[in-house]
């Protein structure tokens, strides 16, 4: 049975440590504002996909006491957005696995995950490492996930399909939480808002294309994606970064706009709304964290 160490039970991690141990694996969640809940209750899953279910991990206050309370090794350690050229680093000889999430979940209560629309995963190497113990770990962890119910896709480069989510993922999950709408919402009460998002993607795809990706993302999958957003039911989603903005959490910002301006500045890329983005973003992350009157 693979042990896994996971790292936050927020939306995507709620329902991938369900997934985890649907597939036979024993997880063990670093958890903190749903501690409690997940703790007495466990982890409940609403999902027009997989149905109604609960999990029962173990759950952590911290990494210290999940250490402290194992006797056996971690297999995997599951961890958040952004962190794979910090862990590369760190261990170099260590295989890192990239993933890309499809799954539109919210957290309607601590522990509580409504998830709809869809479940897709995609996982590959992060590094250039193809020995035959990397691509062993990432087989492994596909497999645990597939045996779960989830719909885990093997990439060859995993890039390729962040580019393809970030298109929308960096317009709409900023745009959204900056204004404390869903994507539907506020393309109904702000007329502008259509055009807004639109031409953050197509900045998004510039970067895209000078970072080699160009064949990848283009003016027709900024289309498809406004559609789909249009397409769905009203209010739209809740994106991560709106909800961690509404519970008052840390927000993601190197990790969904960060890295995609400091690629465009490089580059020479003419990104001004991104920019803006990122600026205020900033400013509302150390709000967040410090209170408006806070010193930083």
């Amino acid at each position: 049975m693979p042990r896994l160490l996971v790292f936050g039970t927020g939306s995507v991690g709620g329902l991938y440590t369900y997934i985890i141990d649907r597939g036979g694996g024993e997880a063990t969640c670093v958890c903190r504002s749903n501690y409690a809940e997940v703790k007495a209750h466990g982890i409940r899953i609403e999902s027009s996909i997989l149905g109604n279910c609960i999990a029962n991990p173990h759950v952590v206050r911290s990494v210290d006491e999940a250490l402290s309370s194992s006797q056996q090794p971690f297999d995997f350690v599951v961890n958040g957005l952004g962190i794979e050229e910090r862990y590369h680093r760190a261990f170099p000889g260590a295989p890192i696995i990239s993933g890309v999430a499809y799954a539109p979940t919210t957290q309607t209560s601590p522990g509580v995950f409504l998830h709809s629309e869809m479940e897709r995963l995609h996982l590959g190497l992060y590094d250039t490492d193809r020995s035959s113990t990397a691509i062993k770990v990432l087989e492994s962890f596909v497999s645990l996930i597939r045996r779960g119910g989830g719909t885990a896709i093997l990439e060859n480069d995993i890039q390729i399909e962040r580019w393809r989510k970030i298109v929308a993922n960096g317009a709409i999950n900023p745009i959204c939480a900056l204004s404390r709408c869903r994507d539907g919402q506020l393309m109904k009460v702000a007329p502008l808002a259509f055009d807004l998002l639109k031409k953050v993607m197509l900045e998004i795809v510039a970067v895209a294309e000078a970072e080699g990706y160009g064949h990848v993302v283009s003016p027709e999958t900024v289309e498809a994606q406004l559609a789909r957003s249009l397409g769905r039911p009203f209010p739209g989603v809740q994106p991560s970064m709106m909800a961690d903005a509404l519970n008052g959490r840390q927000l993601e910002v190197e990790a969904i706009v960060g890295r995609i301006v400091e690629i465009g500045r490089s580059k020479q890329v003419e990104i001004p709304r991104l920019e803006t983005l990122f600026v205020l973003l900033q400013g509302l992350d150390t709000a967040l964290q410090i209170g408006v009157d806070g010193e930083i």
